[in-house]
This record gives C-alpha cells, sequence and structure tokens, in this order.
C-alpha cells in the first residue's frame, strides 16, 4: 500500500497541475465481491485529495459501493459492460458513470443501471434498466453505498 500511495502522489500530483480534470481509474477489489476494501477507500481519498475530480473503479466483475468525499464522485466497481468470461452470469446487474465536468471541477454525477446481458436471447449486449427494474438497481446500488457519510443524491 505505502508503494501505490507513492506511486499516485507522483503521478496524480504531476498530472492534476496539466490538466482541466483528473479521473483517476483503478483496476483493484477482490474478484467477485461486493465489499469495498479499506486500501481502496485510503487510495480513492488520496486521489481526490491530490486534485482529481472523481474516481472510477473497476476488476470484482461486481458493483461497490459510490461515494461522494469532498464533492467528489468515487465509483469502487462499476461492474462490467460487455464480459464474455461467463455467458450467463448470475449478477448481471451493472452501471454506467455518467459525469458532467467543466474545468471548475465535477458539475454533477449519475449513474445509469444496466444489465450486460440477456442470455440467449441477446448475449453481451448491455441494455439501460427501465421503470421497476431501474428503480430494484438504484435500490441496490444505495443499499450498497449507505455505509458511506455521503453518497450521490439520486441514492439517498
Amino acid at each position: 500500500l505505502e508503494c501505490m500511495r507513492k506511486q499516485l502522489a507522483a503521478d496524480v500530483g504531476a498530472l492534476v497541475p496539466r490538466v482541466d480534470a483528473a479521473i483517476v481509474c483503478f483496476h483493484w477489489g477482490k474478484e467477485g465481491s461486493q465489499e469495498v476494501r479499506d486500501y481502496q477507500i485510503t487510495l480513492a481519498h488520496q486521489s481526490i485529495d491530490l486534485g482529481a475530480r472523481a474516481v472510477l473503479g473497476s476488476h470484482p466483475h461486481r458493483l461497490q459501493a459510490i461515494e461522494v468525499y469532498r464533492g467528489a464522485p468515487v465509483f469502487y466497481s462499476l461492474g462490467n459492460f460487455v464480459f464474455g468470461g461467463n455467458k450467463d452470469p448470475q449478477d448481471k446487474l451493472s452501471m454506467i458513470a455518467r459525469l458532467e465536468l467543466t474545468r471548475s471541477g465535477v458539475v454533477g454525477a449519475e449513474i445509469v443501471p444496466i444489465q450486460i446481458t440477456r442470455w440467449p436471447e441477446a448475449p453481451f449486449q448491455p441494455f439501460a434498466l427501465e421503470g421497476e427494474a431501474r428503480a430494484a438497481a438504484l435500490a441496490r446500488i444505495a443499499e450498497l453505498s449507505a455505509g458511506f457519510p455521503e453518497t450521490l443524491p439520486s441514492l439517498r
């Protein structure tokens, strides 16, 4: 972790002054787990403290919580978008992060809940959820995010 913190400080510290909005992406978390690990929180918070405007996470093949830290969204894991490693996974819920950015920082963040496949009629073709399925997805993401002091307004 200490090595990662040093690399992060060097990389993000050098990037932030050169761009309008730095967005840090991590490949992290335990595969198959919805649990956010302590090291993910440490690195996400450090990224924001260094001036990143948002943090996007991937790897676990599962959704994880969304936190708003010091006004910046942290998507610990977006889940899958297209994944051919399993033709009909048990958990098909995922999300797309939509960020509205200005030179002064993130103006808005929202999520689009998706399902990553409809096996066998539409394999590996993600689609946005609507109606009751969308409401259920948002409730599930809100539940995953409930342990954080702040999350997106749409999840409260």
